[in-house]
């Protein structure tokens, strides 16, 4: 095999690498997204649309941050303390 033909195999091998990671990374992200939406629901009744589109935009950091004061909250807005 030739270099060049080498070296793109490799490139697209580093991507698709790198997409599945980031797709892994996306996917985890919306389904903590999915279920924290779930759960508040669950406990405080119908979410307001900017919560919804908070929580879909949150990283991964917020969202945990998010489910461990829903542990303790007695109140939507406790939950939402940043």
């Amino acid at each position: 095999m030739n270099t060049a033909k080498k070296l793109r195999q490799e490139g697209r091998q580093e991507g698709q690498t790198e997409g599945i990671r980031q797709g892994l990374s996306q996917g985890l992200s919306q389904g903590r997204a999915a279920l924290l939406e779930r759960m508040l629901e669950a406990r405080f009744g119908p979410l307001p649309a900017a919560l919804r589109q908070r929580l879909s935009i949150a990283t991964t950091a917020e969202l945990d941050a998010i489910g461990l004061r829903l542990l303790d909250a007695t109140a939507l807005e406790q939950v939402l303390a940043d």
